[in-house]
């Protein structure tokens, strides 16, 4: 079973997207913000496949998240999620805009797991 990591400071986001993802089969985890998504992810208890996360939180965003994503010795692929659209936000990852169904998001991390163990 592959483990995903949500990061949202939005309570309700968190609930739906661990719900979405959670009936596809994957095992969720989830964090408020970047700070706490990083201690997740540098403790390395869990093996995280792909990290979910919104671009603009209080304390760490998206962004400053991936970039020390990408020092782990094995980084997991990132999506990004934001309010804000493609105009607003230059991203050169995968990204979903709010609001999305729960079935864009499954859809586009299932793809990139499937292009990753390829």
């Amino acid at each position: 079973m592959r483990t995903i990591l949500v990061v949202d400071d939005q309570e309700i986001l968190r609930r739906v997207m661990r719900q979405g993802l959670e009936a596809a089969g994957f095992r969720v985890l989830s964090a408020d913000d970047g700070r706490a998504a990083w201690s997740i992810l540098e403790q390395g208890k869990e093996r995280i496949h792909l990290v979910v996360t919104d671009i603009v939180m209080p304390v760490m965003g998206g962004v400053e998240l991936a970039a020390r994503v990408a020092t782990l010795p094995t980084p997991p692929p990132v999506v990004f999620i934001s309010g804000y659209g493609r105009g607003v936000i230059s991203i050169d990852r995968p990204f979903l805009i709010k609001p999305f169904d729960p079935d864009q998001l499954t859809a586009l991390v299932s793809q990139i797991l499937d292009e990753s163990a390829a």
